[in-house]
């Protein structure tokens, strides 16, 4: 099981939206409880969305810069 702050994606895109500090940490922890995939920035339903799934080139490029994608 990855630990939450594994999940520097979710951290990514909570920061961009001006999301609480606590709802992006508890995401986080959904993230790990689930094994839900690394890049993971938010759970639709029942599925994690992944950054694979973005395609706002700001945020992939912040994503680069920030090791989490090649």
């Amino acid at each position: 099981m990855n630990n939450p702050l594994d999940y520097k994606a979710i951290q990514l895109w909570g920061n961009r939206l001006y999301s609480f500090q606590s709802y992006i940490t508890a995401t986080q922890q959904e993230a790990a409880a689930e094994g839900a995939p690394i890049d993971a920035i938010y759970k639709r339903g029942d599925v994690w969305v992944t950054l694979r799934d973005v395609t706002n080139k700001d945020v992939l490029k912040e994503a680069r810069k920030q090791g989490l994608i090649a």
